[in-house]
């Protein structure tokens, strides 16, 4: 197993909560997981900003797929603006080959939540 699978197979197993991630993001609460990672409700440190951190898993990509797919990724959703999307604030990989981004936190209820409640109304 790489470093890198390591690392996102640690971040799909156990809780990162109290984590610090890129030397100035801690991560402080679970708020899911789906197929590409792990998102964390998060704080800047040095400007005290909450934001979302997804943990992403890229098992079977090596390191330089890995972070070649990042880097695309992180410029082309940054690139789009609309009032539906979330925010990109930044990007990057920790030493021990955690990959995360970091987007705008969006507050309301999961998708799970509002599923629960029925179907939306016709537009």
């Amino acid at each position: 197993m790489t470093d890198r699978e390591v690392a996102g197979d640690r971040a799909a197993r156990e809780s990162l909560e109290g984590v610090i991630v890129g030397d100035r993001y801690r991560l402080e609460r679970h708020l899911g997981s789906g197929a590409t990672g792990t998102v964390y409700r998060a704080r800047h440190l040095l400007i005290d900003r909450e934001v979302a951190i997804k943990i992403l898993d890229l098992q079977g990509l090596g390191p330089l797929q890995g972070r070649s797919w990042l880097l695309r990724e992180g410029r082309a959703v940054n690139r789009i603006r609309h009032v539906n999307t979330v925010e990109i604030h930044d990007f990057g990989e920790t030493e021990d080959g955690l990959v995360y981004l970091v987007m705008e936190l969006l507050l309301g209820d999961s998708l799970a939540e509002r599923i629960a409640r029925g179907p939306l109304p016709q537009a």
